[in-house]
């Protein structure tokens, strides 16, 4: 009887986690293509408000000199970098970088991916 109950349990269980899985999955590929549009139209000269505000917080913000993250570099005047990381990553290695100056203008963006 005890079995029993206990394949109810997982009968019921195991396809609300499929089915929580599946949605955790499709939200993240929806995050990423959103924050990809909205990384298409930062341009050099936006403020770092603006960026935020269409991107949303970065999840690296690095503020050595030089500008040097892990795999890219910036150095004419940099001050900032902004680092979005796929919601995937790092089984998806794929970020979006954006250099910002003293006065928290856009320099330049890149999106690295990993082979």
């Amino acid at each position: 009887m005890r079995l029993l109950s206990l394949r109810y349990v997982v009968r019921l269980i195991f396809p609300l986690v499929l089915l929580a899985f599946v949605v955790a999955i499709i939200a993240g590929v929806w995050r990423d293509k959103y924050r990809l549009v909205g990384f298409d139209s930062v341009f050099t000269g936006m403020s770092k408000q603006d960026v935020i505000q269409k991107l949303g917080r970065p999840r690296w913000i690095i503020n050595k000199p030089g500008c040097q993250w892990e795999f890219v570099s910036y150095r004419n005047g940099c001050s900032e970098v902004f680092v979005y990381a796929s919601i995937f990553s790092p089984l998806i290695p794929r970020y979006e970088v954006i250099w910002l100056n003293s006065e928290g203008q856009v320099l330049n963006k890149y999106i690295y991916e990993s082979p």
